[in-house]
C-alpha cells in the first residue's frame, strides 16, 4: 500500500515534505460542515447568513514514531503544523494512498494526540480547497 504524504508550497516544489506509510483513511465518505452563521432577530425570527457552500472535510489519522532520525516522526508534525503551515493559515497538498492530490487547509486547533508506547496517533482534519 501507498504512503500518503503532505507537500509545502507545491507538489512539484515541496520544500517541505511528510511522508506516512501507517495512515487510516478511507476516502469514499466526506463529511460536509454548513458554512453559515444561524441566529434569531430580537422578535424570535430564524436567520441565517449562509457565507458560501458547504465545507468538504476529509480525516487521515496517521501513526507515527514519536521520535525517530530517518522517518517522519512526532517532532516533523509539530513543526510542519506550527511552523510550515501554521495551523490553517497555508495551504498545502496532501497526496492520499492512490495517488489523487488535494489542496487543502488544516482545520485542527490543537496538536493532541493519542499516546502510544513508542508512537503517537493523530488525526488531521483538512479541508479541500
Amino acid at each position: 500500500m501507498a504512503s500518503h504524504t503532505f507537500k509545502y508550497p507545491t507538489v512539484a516544489g515541496a520544500t517541505s515534505t511528510l511522508t506516512f506509510p501507517y495512515a487510516d483513511f478511507q476516502g469514499d465518505t466526506s463529511p460536509i460542515e454548513a458554512n453559515q452563521s444561524a441566529g434569531q432577530t430580537l422578535g424570535g425570527t430564524p436567520m441565517v447568513d449562509s457565507f458560501s457552500a458547504g465545507i468538504t472535510t476529509k480525516n487521515l489519522t496517521v501513526r507515527v514514531p514519536v521520535s525517530s532520525e530517518s522517518v517522519t516522526d512526532w517532532t516533523d508534525i509539530e513543526t510542519f503544523i506550527r511552523d510550515t503551515v501554521n495551523f490553517g493559515e497555508r495551504n498545502f497538498y496532501w497526496t492520499d494512498a492512490n495517488e489523487t492530490a488535494r489542496q487543502v487547509k488544516l482545520l485542527n486547533t490543537d496538536t493532541n494526540v493519542r499516546e502510544l508506547t513508542t508512537h503517537v496517533l493523530y488525526t488531521f482534519r483538512l479541508r479541500l480547497i
